[in-house]
């Protein structure tokens, strides 16, 4: 980290702390710190490196910081201090955690670029905004219970809608991108939980909106790959499957990308192959220079940053149908969930989220009227919302051999899942006759629905939800993360225990500001028009409201999202959420 200054004169000892983070026992050693912020002390006999050692400091200015004694040279930071936090928020046991966990996390930490400012408060703040999920997600990482992976051998769809929000700094340019990717899976388990994810045949298309504070250039990009590859996973007991990326850096002509390791955490549906995501990455950019004299630009230029670059999305892996599907396969009730972003070379964006039943027989799609919501904004920042009901119609389906969909005779990027219970697929439309002056990017699924209401009583969800929203030429992008979740009392009350991430710019071409908030609210749920699923959940502002489906056997749902301030009907913000029910 930059920014800090060394503390001299300071007390530092060492103790043992238990499993809350209360000192265990007596100081066991103590010295002052130098002018030079530097300190030494001896281990007394009998005491070795361990997770619940720890030295601490204090001090008027500083309050108190410690860091866990894990090597022979340990620096006491706000760093440490944030970590050692997690560990104990997580409910960590610091006896059994191996000193060589503590060492890798603090070195991955370090890898992303932090500032130190204002007070300690701040920082931590600042540190909970920038790296809180990605600490979690590596302590996940140290309690994994083996459990048999072979049970998810198969050939998988998977398909991800990303947001993505840039800054450039002391520059006043920004942008708002939105990507749709499309890559088919191998998964290889083994008895110990280990996965082998292969990959091939990658499809993605870009939107990216960019400008300033009175221009705008939309810029379309179509990719087709057919490298193949593979990375491993771990599936541990609470169906989590654990894919870990470590620090990448890319070169691509004047510009370079650091990307921080990051650990994805997958939820399964408990009684299908059916897996959903929210991923959450970062990357700063820089400049990059020639170090060879090749005329080639080669490596990132350090002194040279140039902006951050953020990414949220909504990801689905399922398991394919095999060969020999048919058109009477797909046959009965299912709820639609779709959400659609329009970005046009003027600087005009429009977001729209629907849902509706649907009724498929003899190969004919009953499609029921469709309950919308819309917001759009102008490159002056000009809002505006809608809400509206479609109306019906019917549209010829076929289903392929191989669980490829085929709508009103156009074949979809799109297939059924090996129970023919669930499908997703993704759209990029842009018309290249006119240059691409706009480009549509959509994400649709289908959710079998059950026969009858679900009981949702005593049940517990984990919920993940991106929405996004504008405030003038304003972004603000809200996610939950990992370990935000709402347990039901019965089937219309329940208790929503959320943690948020919230990426925001003030004008599309300012710096971005991440922050985070925890609320415990109140859940509601009701049934309306269609058999959907209204959940809200209500806070002083005004409330998200969930609008959509449960499956057959409500193990999981796919829902629109919106935030509806209070007073107003129509929502500022629109997104997805899933709720994946888990133990509780």
């Amino acid at each position: 980290m930059t920014g800090l200054e060394p503390v001299g004169g300071a007390k530092v000892e060492l103790i043992r702390l238990d499993s809350e983070g209360n000192q265990d026992g007596p100081v066991l050693a103590s010295t002052v710190t130098s002018s030079t912020g530097h300190y030494t002390l001896v281990l007394p006999t009998g005491v070795d490196l361990a997770g619940n050692l720890v030295v601490r400091i204090t001090g008027s200015d500083v309050g108190e910081m410690r860091a866990q004694v894990v090597q022979e040279k340990v620096n006491i930071s706000p760093v440490s201090e944030f970590i050692l936090r997690k560990f104990i928020d997580e409910g960590t046991d610091l006896l059994m955690l191996k000193p060589t966990a503590v060492v890798k996390l603090s070195a991955h930490v370090e890898e992303y670029d932090l500032a130190a400012s204002g007070d300690l408060s701040t920082l931590f703040e600042q540190l909970e905004a920038s790296v809180g999920e990605f600490i979690e997600s590596q302590i996940a990482t140290l309690d994994i219970h083996e459990v048999d992976s072979t049970v998810l051998n198969g050939d998988y769809h998977n398909i991800s809608m990303q947001i993505e929000v840039h800054d450039s700094d002391n520059n006043p340019y920004g942008s708002f991108g939105v990507k749709m990717v499309n890559v088919d899976l191998a998964f290889t388990g083994d008895p110990n939980g280990s996965v082998d994810i292969a990959y091939k045949n990658r499809r993605s298309g870009e939107g990216l909106l960019s400008g300033g504070s009175d221009d705008a250039f939309l810029k379309y990009t179509l990719k087709i790959s057919n490298d193949t590859g593979s990375f491993p996973a771990l599936f541990s007991h609470p169906n989590v499957l654990l894919i870990e990326r470590e620090f990448e850096e890319n070169i691509e002509g004047e510009w370079g990308w650091r990307w921080p390791p990051v650990t994805h955490r997958v939820q399964k549906v408990r009684d299908q192959n059916l897996f959903f995501q929210l991923p959450q990455e970062a990357a700063i950019r820089y400049a990059t220079l020639d170090t060879n004299g090749d005329s080639i630009n080669d490596a990132v230029n350090p002194d040279a940053r140039s902006g951050d670059e953020i990414v949220r999305g909504l990801d689905v892996f399922f398991k394919r149908a095999k060969s020999g599907m048919a058109t009477e396969d797909l046959d009965g009730a299912f709820g639609r969930v779709a959400i659609n972003i329009l970005m046009e070379n003027d600087g005009y964006i429009e977001m729209e989220v629907s849902n509706n039943k649907l009724v498929f027989a003899n190969g004919i799609m009953n499609y029921a009227p469709t309950y919308r919501n819309r917001l759009s904004r102008d490159i002056n920042g000009r809002l505006e919302y809608d809400t509206e009901l479609g109306i019906s119609r019917e549209m010829e389906i076929e289903v392929m051999d191989d669980g490829q969909l085929k709508i009103a005779g156009n074949l979809i990027d799109g297939y059924l899942n090996e129970e023919a219970n669930f499908s997703v697929f993704g759209e990029v439309l842009s018309d290249e006759a006119s240059g691409h002056e706009e480009v549509e990017l959509g994400q649709t699924y289908f959710i079998k629905l059950p026969e009858s209401a679900p009981d949702l009583t005593n049940k517990r969800y984990r919920l993940m939800f991106v929405t996004t929203g504008f405030a003038g030429t304003g972004v603000k992008v809200n996610n939950s993360r990992f370990n935000s979740f709402i347990t039901w009392k019965n089937n219309k009350e329940g208790v929503a225990d959320l943690e948020m991430s919230i990426i925001s710019k003030i004008e599309f071409y300012s710096d971005i500001v991440p922050s985070t908030r925890s609320v415990k609210l109140d859940a509601r749920a009701e049934s309306v028009e269609g058999d959907a699923t209204l959940i809200s959940i209500a806070d002083a502002d005004g409330e998200l409201r969930l609008r959509g489906y449960w499956s057959e056997t409500a193990s999981y749902g796919i829902f629109t999202a919106g935030f509806v301030p209070e007073g107003q009907e129509s929502p500022v913000s629109l997104g997805l959420a899933y709720l994946i029910e888990v133990e509780k």
